[in-house]
């Protein structure tokens, strides 16, 4: 024991004014081979996790998880190879200490880009948005095709592509309409005259919704009488539709059959409008001056 301990701690070279014993290379070669061993593992771990995550988006999920792994055997190798330069005597605290001003700017810099990166973690870790949801995005509808690594790809309904960085879905309120059920209201306000039968449009309006084959059976739909208002009485129509993805179409089709069955029964669509009632004496000034 005391000849091995001998070996060990003989010095084979200097590194600066540190020696390198025999204890201490060989220290720092087991703690390289661990850290390569390690980090394989992980990025095979890390691989693996986020592409069970996100099975049905398959290339983008392989493409971000690639990269998710290779960061995180990246940080593996970082740790394990300043341990390594710690054991053989190298210290880098001076390196970093001069490059201090260097790394803090390039710190700011990639502030975003990390900010995405680790936004972008987050959401398939929690798996709030996935390939084909309809999410509402500042009251705009977009459908998610792509989740990258720093930003999600989505199509508007206009044909448009837009980028959405990560880090905005953690920050701001973004409803996603197909995340727990596909299930989504749609409604229309319709104002009648006031000179209308109200008994007879609740019951026009009910039996045009009665009849509608697309809404959902598992949500009733209905009417209500909304408000008194300047010039007609107020109605808004709610009806539950299966698939958040048809709602345009549906609610032109719902438009298209109150319209038509107002129309049938006679009532009256109130529109904008403005009386003038004039004085009797003003009336009858101008009528004596045209004559």
């Amino acid at each position: 024991m005391d000849a091995l301990d001998k070996i060990l701690g003989l010095p084979l070279f200097n590194i600066g004014y540190t020696p390198a014993t025999g204890g201490s290379l060989l220290a720092a070669i087991l703690v390289v081979i661990a850290t390569l061993f390690m980090g394989r593992v992980v990025r095979k771990g890390v691989q693996g996790f986020f592409l069970r995550l996100h099975e049905k988006d398959d290339q983008a999920s392989e493409h971000a998880s690639r990269v998710y792994s290779i960061v995180a055997q990246l940080i593996i190798w970082l740790i394990g190879f300043e341990l390594t330069f710690h054991l053989l005597g190298i210290r880098l605290t001076t390196l970093f200490a001069a490059s201090g001003f260097l790394a803090l700017g390039a710190g700011l810099a990639a502030k975003d880009i990390v900010e995405n990166f680790l936004a972008g973690i987050i959401i398939r870790a929690e798996k709030a948005i996935r390939s084909g949801d309809l999410v509402s995005v500042d009251g705009r509808w977009l459908v998610i095709k792509h989740i990258g690594v720093r930003t999600i790809k989505a199509n508007s309904y206009d044909g448009q592509e837009i980028l959405i960085p990560n880090s905005m879905v953690t920050k701001s309120m973004i409803s996603n309409l197909t995340r727990g059920n596909r299930m989504h209201r749609i409604g229309l306000k319709v104002d009648v005259s006031y000179e209308s039968d109200l008994a007879l449009v609740r019951t026009t309006l009910e039996d045009t919704i009665e009849k509608l084959e697309w809404q959902s059976q598992s949500m009733q739909a209905e009417v209500f009488l909304e408000a008194f208002g300047k010039s007609s009485v107020n109605y808004a129509v709610e009806v539950w539709i299966d698939d958040a993805n048809d709602s345009r179409r549906r609610n032109s089709d719902l438009h298209e059959a109150v319209w038509r069955a107002l129309k049938d029964k006679g009532i009256l669509i109130a529109y904008p409008q403005l009386d003038v009632h004039l004085d009797q004496d003003v009336v009858d000034a101008v009528a004596k001056h045209n004559s």
